[in-house]
């Protein structure tokens, strides 16, 4: 499906001090150490430099705060799908969008192009 719209799809984690960048259309996966790991952005502007990715076209989905937290110091835009754990007001202001699933996200993401930024709404 990203593939169809022409985006580029990656996967920024961050377990025990190593963080991975994995770019599909390409086959990229490079591990790589950061400095600290969420809620710190090191792991997202890291992964955005290895996809040659700026964090204004960028999106990045989320379900815990410390997630949330480092997608928004990195200057990207952050969809949030819940998970079991609650997120604070504070937390939940740095989200763009909030859906209810993947598969919600995935109906909507024709919205979330960079020619074409997803518009907040309240979640």
């Amino acid at each position: 499906m990203l593939q169809d719209q022409h985006l580029a799809a990656g996967l920024a984690e961050y377990a025990q001090g190593v963080g991975q960048a994995q770019q599909g259309s390409k086959g990229l996966l490079e591990k790589f150490q950061v400095a600290q790991g969420k809620p710190h952005p090191d792991i997202y502007l890291k992964a955005l430099s290895e996809l040659r990715a700026s964090p204004e076209d960028a999106i990045a989905v989320e379900d815990s705060d410390h997630g949330i937290q480092s997608a928004a110091a990195a200057g990207m835009r952050v969809i949030h799908v819940p998970d079991i754990k609650q997120i604070d007001a504070d937390t939940m202001a740095r989200v763009h969008r909030k859906y209810a699933s993947l598969l919600d996200f995935r109906d909507d993401m024709s919205l979330c192009q960079p020619a074409a930024p997803c518009s907040k709404v309240g979640g």
